[in-house]
């Protein structure tokens, strides 16, 4: 007998009572009081034929404990499905809250991996405007203001990029890891790269040709689509 079964089984019989219930209730009882010629008082539900009777209405209080007690089980069970299922939707949103913590946590950790990596080249490294780290390279197309990094400062960062890493990442010691995220910083050097071309090629005074034009598109899609905003 499954949970299902029953709670089918005491939803039927709640009906049930629900119906006679209302029948009962609408229903009412007739009696009727009269006289014989011999001066004696009779009661019944139907007069004798001829006879002048008194109608008398009296209204039936159906016994109503047994379908009270059905009703309070289906109550009781309606707040027992309600209670699971504000449980399970609960329980799914600490899920999902916890989903989201790790992708945003593995997010940073690459992030951080790729600010360590560029500290780590041998390249001068500046701050941008909205405060991230680049390498002065072949493909840096960054034309806003420059905070350039002396050496102590950029021993600094590199310890506090590599404290972010261990606070954030999964396995912050994995140099596959690292290797991907520096990469993906180049991959992404890259993609700013051809999407500044792309748009240098195909503004009117270029008078590019179409071939041009879909060939600049065409790295950059090859860039771009492999890659997030990466710095």
């Amino acid at each position: 007998m499954t949970r299902e079964w029953i709670s089918k089984s005491i939803k039927a019989a709640g009906l049930l009572c629900l119906v006679l219930l209302a029948t009962l209730v609408g229903a009412e009882s007739e009696a009727y009081k009269w006289v014989d010629k011999d001066g004696n008082i009779h009661f019944g539900d139907v007069p004798p034929e001829g006879q002048e009777a008194q109608r008398l209405e009296l209204e039936t209080e159906p016994p109503r404990e047994p379908c009270d007690a059905v009703l309070t089980i289906i109550d009781q069970s309606q707040k027992s499905s309600e209670r699971r299922a504000e449980e399970r939707r609960r329980e799914a949103a600490l899920e999902q809250d916890a989903e989201q913590a790790r992708i945003d946590a593995e997010g940073q950790c690459i992030f951080f991996r790729k600010q360590l990596n560029a500290l780590q080249q041998k390249l001068p490294v500046y701050r941008d405007e909205e405060g991230f780290l680049r390498t002065v390279a072949v493909y840096d197309t960054y034309e806003g203001d420059r905070q350039y990094l002396d050496d102590a400062t950029r021993a600094r960062e590199m310890d506090r990029y590599r404290e972010k890493i261990e606070a954030t990442c999964s396995d912050p010691d994995d140099p596959e890891a690292q290797r991907l995220a520096a990469r993906e910083r180049i991959t992404s050097k890259r993609c700013e790269a051809a999407l500044a071309d792309l748009e240098a090629v195909s503004r009117p005074e270029a008078r590019s040709s179409r071939q041009a034009i879909e060939k600049a598109r065409q790295t950059a899609r090859l860039y771009c689509e492999t890659t997030t905003k990466q710095r």
